[in-house]
């Protein structure tokens, strides 16, 4: 009887899964290593050309993994709350936004959460950044269920080329890469519970849970409103129990934050979003069509220091240009909800709505494209499970080029700040953009993530296509 040995990797076949990732990882090593080498050559002191995911783990042991105080958001968030809680409390964005200029740019739909916390003793600084980090540990278990649930073997086809502990490993190492979500926990921001609950919402609805990932996605716009715009896609897609399920939960928080907060602080936010949607951001991590535009508009205004009480320069070219870049992507996104009635929308309709959302929202740190991460592995599993002469993306070069540029922190590129050449500081920006390609590809190819029944005929695991 011969006995079947097996190791975690085996070099002997390297499927298209495992060279990207593998790739993404080795991108990882060789940006550190660049970083590491302008440092040296700067004898060891840090300038604007320093920065990557390596090094942002290396800050993190030397300040320590748990116990982080740093408060990107909560500093805001707690200062919000003060506020409500004394007599100016009708006055939140008047006084916080406008007054004292803190950027604050949180709905009041968010301080719900944040109010739930303080009474319950857990908004220190130390106690949600230890929140984040357990939420940072289900976010990466979420994303390796997303990927196992949405491959399969191959139709027909041997099961040897895809080795699935192989793939899941590689994986697991990618995803504790993958900057923007790296980032997020090192800075104490509240991103990290919007990409938990968005990864959460991706595997809802390729398992066939509508309504649970509506629930899910309504609860991360009370956070980030931007994705209420789910509520228009799932209208023109007549999917009932997922608008139901964004009904359920951003109506209730809402409720709940107009008894607690007032009209008047939710009408005042509005005003917040134009003001910001009319300037945004020249600081080089935002990686938004707007940084671009106020990038090259204004080569001289440095774009490597963060300003704490300003936005970037008003420019009515800037506006324009922004608010035309949104209107593109937002059709592109919801095209197929009008064209395509006769289908059921998939994953990869319901992926390019919250790329196109988060690439030309006037502002979008690096930060906020943690959301890409199950979007990239979703990908990637479309990858795996289609047959090699007939790939659903333009390649496994794009999805690979795509996940390196999101996914690293490329700081090197700010030595074309002051030059045209400073398009080189959106390469974040470019990531998102080459992944709207893939997922436009995939929604014309037809390729659908497939969840699998057991075979009636004792043979087959019949395949059915997610709704």
């Amino acid at each position: 009887m011969a006995v079947r040995t097996s190791t975690i990797f085996n070099w002997q076949r390297l499927d298209r899964v495992t060279i990207v990732l593998i790739a993404v990882l080795v991108s990882v090593v060789v940006s550190g290593a660049i970083d590491t080498a302008i440092l040296w050559h700067n004898g060891f002191a840090p300038n604007e050309l320093n920065g990557s995911t390596l090094r942002l783990y290396d800050n993190l042991n030397y300040h320590g993994f748990w116990d982080r105080t740093l408060v990107d958001s909560w500093m805001p968030m707690r200062r919000a709350l003060d506020i409500l809680q004394g007599p100016d409390a009708s006055g939140l964005y008047e006084r916080l936004f406008f007054e004292d200029k803190v950027k604050f740019q949180y709905a009041p739909t968010s301080m719900v959460y944040f109010l739930a916390l303080d009474w319950l003793g857990l908004a220190s600084p130390r106690a949600l950044n230890n929140i984040n980090g357990v939420l940072f540990l289900i976010n990466v278990a979420l994303v390796l269920c997303l990927f196992a649930v949405a491959t399969r073997e191959r139709a027909g086809g041997p099961q040897l080329p895809f080795i699935r502990e192989q793939q899941l490993v590689l994986l697991a190492g990618a995803a504790f890469m993958f900057y923007p979500i790296v980032r997020a926990y090192f800075l104490g921001q509240i991103q990290i519970w919007i990409d938990v609950l968005f990864t959460a919402a991706c595997l809802s609805w390729i398992t066939g849970r509508p309504f649970l990932a509506g629930v899910v996605i309504g609860f991360a716009a009370t956070i980030k409103p931007q994705l209420g715009l789910f509520l228009v896609w799932g209208l023109l897609w007549r999917q009932w129990p997922f608008v139901v399920g964004m009904l359920v939960s951003g109506v209730s928080i809402g409720l709940i934050s107009l008894a607690l907060f007032g009209l008047h602080n939710h009408l005042e936010y509005l005003r917040v979003l134009s003001f910001i949607g009319s300037r945004g951001e020249i600081f080089y991590p935002n990686q938004s069509i707007n940084g671009l535009l106020n990038r090259l508009v204004f080569p001289g205004v440095d774009n490597v220091t963060f300003a704490d009480a300003a936005f970037a320069p008003q420019s009515a070219i800037v506006s324009s240009l922004t608010l035309a870049a949104t209107v593109f992507f937002l059709f592109v996104a919801l095209k197929s909800a009008v064209t395509e009635r006769g289908r059921k929308p998939t994953i990869f309709d319901f992926g390019l709505l919250a790329i196109c959302v988060t690439i030309s929202s006037p502002v979008a740190w690096e930060h906020h494209y943690g959301i890409m991460l199950p979007l990239l592995t979703i990908a990637l599993a479309a990858l795996n499970n289609s047959e090699p002469a007939a790939q659903p993306v333009p390649g496994v070069a794009l999805l690979t080029a795509s996940w390196i540029l999101i996914g690293n922190h490329l700081a090197f590129m700010n030595l074309f700040k002051d030059s045209w050449l400073n398009v080189l500081q959106s390469l974040t920006l470019l990531g998102g953009v080459l992944l709207v390609l893939i997922y436009r590809e995939l929604q014309r190819s037809g390729e659908a993530i497939v969840k699998r029944k057991p075979s009636t005929s004792g043979t087959r695991a019949e395949a059915t296509t997610e709704a």
